[in-house]
């Protein structure tokens, strides 16, 4: 692995309600493949997660330059419907990652925010039953779907896989075969 693959950086889009696991369990599998990801908060600095969890984000989205970022996630959850949906933040967020050619992840709920820009037509994708209504492009009700610079997620259920595929393409695959298998203590 590179020197240059060590030093990826994520940015992770949190706001009151995100989903609990999609968001937490995704970061430990990026910690354990040994990227670092930037957790920034859409609102203030306790963030309420979809359980009543609160969270601590020291990051405020206000304070960041997005080209300084190799890859974007969006976790699901009642912030993506109460919060990001209707964010300009998050649509520049996006339009800069896909002008860039870089990767941008969402699940559960989530790809309803690369959807609505039209990121989705003619790509395959995944997300939460009935959050693809409305969404031009092709869905497939898979676990997780990967196309180009885009990885979707169906739902909490899948984030360990859908981890795992960002680590892929950022890492490769040698490091996302790595991480699982020291996971899953094979």
């Amino acid at each position: 692995m590179s020197k240059d693959n060590l030093n990826k950086k994520g940015l992770i889009l949190l706001a009151n309600g995100f989903e609990d696991t999609e968001a937490i369990t995704t970061i430990d599998i990026l910690y354990r493949a040994g990227i670092k990801p930037l957790m920034v908060s859409m609102n203030d600095e306790v963030i309420l997660t979809q359980c009543k969890n609160e969270l601590v984000v020291k990051e405020s989205v206000k304070n960041i330059k997005f080209t300084d970022f190799d890859f974007l996630v969006i976790p699901g959850g009642g912030a993506v419907m109460n919060n990001l949906i209707k964010n300009e933040t998050v649509d520049e967020a996006i339009h800069s990652f896909m002008s860039e050619g870089k990767l941008v992840a969402a699940i559960c709920a989530g790809p309803m925010t690369i959807g609505k820009l039209g990121y989705l037509k003619s790509r395959k994708f995944t997300c939460f039953p009935s959050c693809e209504v409305g969404i031009e492009g092709i869905y497939t009700k898979s676990g997780v779907e990967v196309d180009g610079n885009i990885i979707t997620g169906k739902s909490m259920a899948y984030t360990i896989p859908f981890a795992l595929e960002i680590v892929k393409y950022v890492l490769g695959e040698e490091k996302a075969k790595q991480v699982e298998n020291n996971i899953y203590a094979k």
